[in-house]
Parts: structure tokens; C-alpha cells; sequence
């Protein structure tokens, strides 16, 4: 049988649910002894170092499933593990061929609809030894309808109830909040849980609210709704962000609105949740704005993954996120999401990322997942994705020399970068919201240097006990140091560096300055001193 499919998931949830249907005793006499194996032929020929190896490996696997007798074995992709086979001057079909026919055993392939009309249709052999069928995804009531015969058997060895709302709410959060695995075996592995959960904290009904609970405490995801200190925290995002965000009060509130929606669950489910294009110059605090947002909103600015865009120019970037076929190597966008399924993901100067690349995010801004290069689903619905642009700069500083609100230039904006190529329309629809930054004027910069020179001078008062008087005349002499029309407030980590840590370290080196005193900012000949 050869399934084709828009996912390979669907064709390994209806692989899943035979397995447990055998497994419960519900399955058709035909099928009640037979036993279930999935084969990852791609790691069988990754582990074969020569075409002998690898074809000795594989006709003891299907021989022994032969001997057994009342095997089905499962495979997935198998346009990619013939391509991989190649590689090893073998023909993998030709191998297989002899026990196409075989009465002892059941073979399965599932493949991507559109790598079988691109790269096997055309092969007669397994053309005529299997029959191809066209999958439909099993849907959520299937899977509720498992998890209801489930949750019976479980109710009567243990007397732990699920209410059918209960059970709706697994099928849903075991699909949006695990990243791994497939459905419906995370929702029986879920729903087990919970049992192991509700006898520990002797539960008897297990009701939508305790599922909501036990989830957002394994994930650390907030589920169900917002809680009093969250809904606090949410209407006060933008006061809150702007302790780190220098002015762009446009832009803050743009995002603040969003992410009000998108958590009261008025915003489409389907999808990320919030997704956002900054524009503007450099240093104008696009990136700090996305480190703020993680830190307000989860409590930690680690919880912001960045991913610099200029390193996926090349014709395999789209492999470089989703991960390789051939070899099996996982893809770096895949392997960050699966370590971090909720938090900030930064798309750093995302106009110079490979048109396929654009694609890619095309789909993930629409649907909220992309698919691996094994077929799998991974889901990006738990995460704020925020990509960062210059492009359109340029303009920005006219219009700002022509003193116009940039924020209500935005249309003018787009149609430049649209007719400049950047980015395609269609891309840019796909974003919740387009943010624009507008250039950073002096008296931004000095409140931005006031900012880290405070914060400087917290970090030295806790590991050296010295304090530095934060005064006017220092935050007016390293903004005025760090101050750069062209590239905003960027230059000033640097300016703090010299005009300032570098001046303590040589006090504390010449013995001048010590733990419990007190550091005062002098200008004089543009020379900082201490007293």
C-alpha cells in the first residue's frame, strides 16, 4: 500500500491508530495478531558505511518480518531513502521487489503527494505492486473518538473520570503545545498523564480547567485564560516597555495591540502568536524592542532565539532551516523551535535572506508550521516571530528631513520596498502588523545612554561596591560621544566602553578608586576624571 498525503503525519496517525486498535483488541480478525514496525530506512543508510553493509541490513530486517509472519511495516519518505540509497550504488526498489508479493508480510510507504508525482510516479514497479490511495487528514473528531474509548478503559481501572469537554481540550492542546511526536499518540500520552496526575492529587473528574493547568505547568505556556498579574501585565506592555524602548511609541503600541489579541484568543489560532516586521534604520532599538518584549512577557530576555537572516543567502538555505534529506542533519530553524516552542524568535535583517527562504516564512506566517525535511510538522503557533529590515532606510530619512510623521508614511514605505524588490507583496500581507521605526534624534540618544549608563552602574555597585554618580553632565558627555545620525544609538556600547569603564578600570588599577567609594564624572578638555 502506498499512501499519499499533503503531511506525512496523517498518514502516521492512521499508522498510530491501527497500532492501538491491534494492540486494544479492537482491530478486524485479519488484523487482530499483527504487529506493527516502523522502519527509518534514512538511518539505515546513514549507519551503512558501503552498498554490502546497507543491503545486508536490509534484507535482515525484511527477512526476519517474513519469518515472523504478522508483520506491517511502516516506512515514511521513501522518495528521499531511495535517493539516499543511490548514493550507495544501490537500487532500493530492486531489493525490495522480491517481497512486494510475499503473503507473509505487509508493507506500507507514505510519501508526500507532490515528491510522488514528482519523483515516483513514473516508477512502473512500484506502480504495480501497490495500491496508491490519497489520504485525508483524520481530523479532530477521530481523535476525539479515540481518546473517548481511551478514557473508558482508563475510567474503569482506575475510576478517574474525563468529561468530554476534558477530552477536547487534550486533542487540542496535545496538537498546538507539543512540538514533538505525532497525533494521536500525544494525545494518548497526555491524557495517561493526566490519569498518573488525577490519582496523585486524587481527582476523580477530570475537567478542561485541569487539563489548561497541567499543560501550561509542563510547558510553561500560559493556556486557557489570562490570569489577573498576566492581564495586568498585558494592558501595561507598553509603560513597561518603555523602560528599555526609547520613544517609538508607534511602534510599541503596535505591538502591545497585537499581542492584547492575539492572548484574549480573539486573534486566529492557526497562526503564531504575533507576527512583525520592523523597519527603520540602524541602532533606532528594533532588536531591543524584541529583547524587551521577552523579557516582559516571559520574565527573561534568554527567552528571545535570534537568527542572523545574511547567513541564508545560498541556494541550500532553505535545507539549512528545515534540514537535509539526504544526510539526515536537522535543520538549525527546526532545531531552535523544538528547544523553545514559546518565546521571541528575531529574524535579523530579514531582506537578506534567499527568496526561498521567503517562502518558507510565507507559509509559517500563514499557518503557523512549516515541515521538516522528514515530513514532519513542526509547530511555530507558540512563538512571536519578529523580523528586522533596513530596507526602506533611506527613505525614512528623507521623509525625516521633510519633518513628516513616519508612522503615517507608512504605505509610502511599502510601495518603495515592493517596488524596489525587497519584499514581495504577498509576504508582506502576511505579517500582523508592519512596525516602522523612525531615526533616533539626540535627545533620544541621551535618554538611551542614561538608560545603560544606569545600568552600568548597578552591575558595578553589586560585584566591586563602587558607586558611580549618574549625573547629567556624564550622560550629556557619552551621548554626545555616542551619538551617530547614521547609525543611531548603537555607537554608544562603545562610548560607555572607552569614555567611562575605561577610565574606572584604570582608577581602580592606579589605586585611586576603591570598594565603598564613590566615582563623580569631570569634564574637562573633553578628559573624563574621577574624584
Amino acid at each position: 500500500m502506498l499512501l499519499l498525503t499533503n503531511d506525512v503525519l496523517v498518514a502516521r496517525q492512521r499508522t498510530a491508530q491501527l497500532y492501538h486498535k491491534i494492540r486494544e483488541g479492537h482491530a478486524l480478525p485479519p488484523l487482530e495478531s499483527r504487529r506493527v514496525f516502523y522502519i527509518d530506512l534514512e538511518a539505515i543508510v546513514i549507519a551503512s558505511d558501503e552498498k554490502s553493509i546497507f543491503e545486508g541490513n536490509l534484507r535482515q530486517t525484511f527477512s526476519q518480518a517474513v519469518d515472523s509472519g504478522n508483520i506491517i511495516l511502516y516506512f515514511e519518505n521513501i522518495a528521499t531513502a531511495i535517493r539516499s540509497a543511490q548514493t550507495l550504488g544501490v537500487d532500493l526498489v530492486d531489493i525490495l521487489s522480491p517481497y512486494f508479493e510475499s503473503p507473509e508480510i505487509q508493507i506500507v510507504f507514505a510519501e508526500l503527494s507532490e515528491n510522488y508525482n514528482k519523483q515516483l510516479s513514473h516508477e512502473s514497479r512500484l506502480a504495480q505492486a501497490f495500491d496508491v490511495i490519497q489520504m485525508k487528514d483524520v481530523g479532530m473528531s477521530g481523535i476525539i473518538d479515540l481518546l473517548q474509548q481511551r478514557a473508558l478503559m482508563r475510567e474503569r481501572r482506575t475510576s478517574v473520570v474525563f468529561t468530554i469537554p476534558a477530552l477536547e481540550k487534550i486533542a487540542d492542546v496535545a496538537d498546538r503545545y507539543f512540538p514533538t511526536g505525532v497525533m494521536p499518540d500525544k494525545a494518548f500520552d497526555l491524557l495517561e498523564e493526566l490519569v498518573t496526575y488525577a490519582s496523585a492529587e486524587n481527582v476523580e473528574q477530570i475537567l478542561a480547567v485541569h487539563v489548561e493547568s497541567f499543560v501550561s505547568k509542563k510547558t510553561n505556556v500560559p493556556i486557557g485564560e489570562p490570569t489577573e498579574e498576566e492581564k495586568q501585565k498585558l494592558l501595561s506592555l507598553e509603560d513597561v516597555m518603555h523602560k528599555r524602548v526609547v520613544a517609538q511609541e508607534s511602534a510599541v503600541s503596535a505591538v502591545a495591540k497585537a499581542l492584547r489579541r492575539a492572548r484574549s484568543g480573539i486573534a486566529n489560532s492557526k497562526k503564531p502568536l504575533g507576527t512583525f516586521l520592523f523597519l527603520g534604520p540602524t541602532g533606532v532599538g528594533k532588536t531591543e524592542t524584541a529583547k524587551a518584549l521577552a523579557e516582559v512577557l516571559f520574565d527573561d530576555e534568554e527567552a528571545m532565539t535570534r537568527l542572523d537572516m545574511s547567513e541564508f543567502q545560498a541556494e541550500n538555505a532553505v535545507e539549512e532551516l528545515i534540514g537535509f534529506a539526504d544526510t539526515g542533519k536537522s535543520g538549525r530553524l527546526e532545531a531552535l523551535v523544538r528547544q523553545r516552542q514559546y518565546g521571541v524568535l528575531l529574524l535579523d535583517e530579514f531582506e537578506k535572506a534567499d527568496k526561498g527562504v521567503h517562502d518558507l516564512f510565507l507559509q509559517i506566517l500563514d499557518e503557523g508550521y512549516f515541515t521538516d525535511a522528514t515530513g514532519t510538522s513542526v509547530n511555530m503557533r507558540n512563538l512571536i516571530i519578529i523580523a528586522t529590515s533596513n530596507a526602506g532606510a533611506d527613505l525614512i530619512w528623507e521623509l525625516e528631513k521633510q519633518h513628516k510623521d513616519i508612522s503615517e508614511e507608512k504605505r509610502v514605505l511599502v510601495d518603495h520596498i515592493i517596488s524596489h524588490g525587497l519584499f514581495r507583496p504577498e509576504l508582506l500581507n502576511r505579517f500582523d502588523e508592519i512596525v516602522v521605526f523612525h531615526a533616533l534624534q539626540m535627545e533620544h540618544v541621551q535618554e538611551i545612554a542614561k538608560i545603560h549608563i544606569m545600568n552600568f552602574a548597578k552591575r558595578i555597585a553589586e560585584e566591586k561596591n563602587i558607586t558611580i554618580a549618574v549625573t547629567d553632565e556624564l550622560v550629556d558627555y557619552v551621548a554626545s560621544k555616542g551619538y551617530d545620525p547614521q547609525f543611531g544609538g548603537r555607537p554608544l556600547e562603545r562610548a560607555i566602553m572607552e569614555e567611562l569603564e575605561q577610565v574606572i578600570a584604570d582608577e581602580m588599577l592606579k589605586g585611586t578608586l576603591h570598594s565603598g567609594d564613590t566615582f563623580t564624572f569631570k569634564k574637562s578638555s573633553e578628559i573624563p576624571s574621577s574624584e
